[in-house]
């Protein structure tokens, strides 16, 4: 029998390969969705001057009525198509790598929040593996919905625990993080 650490150890890796082996499959996708191309081009950096717009700038420049302000969600974009150009396979590689990072913080979250060392892993093994996925996964244009729910559970984890954690640098953490 395996210490309980090493296979705490090994129910945390199977959580990436799930998520590879269920969800793999949309790294050979084109561009989802009508709004992917048009957020993507109006997030790419060419300049100084581009990049200090991605922050002062709506979504999508403004365009096609977006009225929403997500800068982080720009910045990503634009960061892929500095490595990636127009190569949907880098775009959906980092969705999946915001995927297990919204993971990762929700087991973290977890462990804060039970005493029990399995309830977060089978927490973030029913996140992962939720069919809800399928709506926002291969479509780029839903980036924001991972970027933003990452962000919040990390704040939530940031959180002071009463004794645990030095209040001022969880009070700063949490407010960067939001």
């Amino acid at each position: 029998i395996a210490p309980p650490r090493l296979a705490r150890g090994l129910a945390l890796a199977a959580i990436p390969i799930a998520a590879l082996v269920s969800y793999g499959f949309i790294l050979d996708l084109d561009f989802v969705g009508d709004d992917t191309l048009t957020m993507i081009l109006t997030s790419r950096v060419e300049g100084i001057h581009d990049l200090t717009t991605l922050f002062t700038t709506r979504l999508m420049a403004g365009r096609f009525s977006a009225e929403f302000y997500r800068p982080f969600s720009s910045f990503s974009l634009a960061w892929d198509w500095a490595l990636w150009g127009l190569d949907p396979f880098g775009y959906h590689l980092t969705d999946m790598l915001l995927l297990g990072g919204t993971a990762v913080a929700l087991y973290w979250v977890g462990r804060r929040l039970f005493s029990s060392r399995w309830l977060p892993i089978v927490a973030v093994l029913s996140f992962v593996l939720h069919p809800v996925h399928m709506g926002a996964l291969p479509v780029i244009a839903r980036r924001p919905d991972y970027l933003s729910l990452m962000f919040t559970l990390l704040a939530v984890w940031a959180l002071p625990v009463a004794g645990k954690t030095p209040r001022a640098f969880s009070a700063w953490l949490c407010a960067v993080l939001v």
